[in-house]
């Protein structure tokens, strides 16, 4: 993402990438993530992580907005950790896929939120820009 939009640019940004991200279907789903789990790392395994990234995309959108009246992350804010959690989710998934990735996923990205939220409230500016 650029760095020289304001909040209101980046999650307008934000939002039209996540609606144009392509929806997969649930058998479409489960058969990248199968594959994401027995290929080792390289270009192709990046490009399904990618897919499924992208997909998913909405659900970061959805929570980040449930989050917004706490008022102690901006909404880039959000979707950046948002991010995060969802990138995690993938990876973990991959190595250990266990139940319905949608809720795994939502979980993920619920915990990446709440704890960029948690270090706010204890004073550490730096949540986001540490992992720039």
């Amino acid at each position: 993402m650029v760095r020289d939009l304001d909040d209101a640019d980046m999650g307008a940004a934000y939002l039209r990438q996540a609606a144009a991200a392509t929806e997969l279907t649930s058998e479409q789903e489960a058969e990248l993530l199968r594959q994401l789990g027995v290929i080792d790392w390289d270009e192709r395994r990046e490009e399904i992580a990618r897919g499924l990234i992208e997909s998913r995309l909405r659900l970061v959108v959805a929570i980040a907005k449930k989050h917004s009246s706490s008022g102690r992350l901006s909404m880039r804010e959000r979707l950046e950790e948002g991010n995060l959690g969802l990138m995690q989710a993938v990876r973990s998934y991959a190595s250990n896929p266990s139940g319905e990735f949608a809720a795994f996923a939502a979980a993920c990205i619920e915990n990446a939120i709440n704890g960029a939220e948690k270090y706010r409230d204890f004073g550490d500016e730096r949540i986001t820009t540490a992992r720039e």
